[in-house]
């Protein structure tokens, strides 16, 4: 009995050792042949969640992973084609620093321009499959209006929104935090404020 519940936990973790590298992998890349199946990845990563087979760290991770890789702050230099070898990666973030230390959604990234708005849709998803456990009690409450906060900001980033796109945050807002502003493309100077009231509170030196 002992050794089939280790083999069940080994499993389990090459499992999802293996789905993150994928849903890490598929950032590289914009590619809309692949999106369904990118769709699938992230829903099971929330279901995981809900199996309690993961923890809710996981999942922040997860989400600011979404809107922060690609986009480094500040932008590395470009090599001498005038361009940047791939995605850009992310240095760790130090403990306490505010996000926008290490990433901003105005760094131009190939695999999320400002037109593309595929990853959105994939912090829906992945939002609404974990909603009931966000929102059994407080306990992750400030985590997620802090998120909310920095997914405004990449919104507000992007030069316009699909009508179901629209109707997807719409709805996933509008579960999670009833008569909250739904985050629009353009509104840049609002989103950046909101950011930079909340960093300031960190007081990170």
């Amino acid at each position: 009995k002992a050794l089939r519940f280790q083999k069940y936990d080994f499993i389990t973790v090459r499992v999802i050792d293996s789905l993150l590298e994928l849903i890490r992998s598929g950032l590289d890349v914009s590619d809309f042949r692949h999106n369904q199946r990118r769709v699938g990845q992230i829903k099971f990563l929330g279901e995981m969640l809900v199996s309690k087979l993961v923890s809710m760290n996981l999942i922040f991770e997860t989400l600011y992973m979404l809107i922060e890789i690609g986009h480094p702050f500040p932008a590395p230099e470009k090599n001498d084609d005038g361009d940047n070898n791939g995605i850009l990666p992310l240095r760790p973030l130090r403990l306490g620093e505010p996000r926008s230390l290490r990433s901003h959604p105005s760094v131009l990234c190939k695999a999320d321009m400002p037109h593309d708005v595929f990853r959105i849709r994939l912090i829906c998803v992945l939002l609404d499959t974990i909603v009931g456990v966000l929102k059994r009690g407080n306990v992750h409450a400030k985590r997620l209006d802090t998120f909310l906060l920095y997914f405004d900001r990449y919104v507000a980033f992007k030069w316009s929104l699909t009508l179901e796109t629209k109707f997807m945050i719409e709805n996933t807002i509008e579960d999670l935090r009833p008569g909250r502003d739904i985050p629009e493309p353009s509104l840049v100077n609002e989103a950046e404020e909101k950011v930079e009231i909340f960093e300031k509170s960190l007081n990170y030196d």
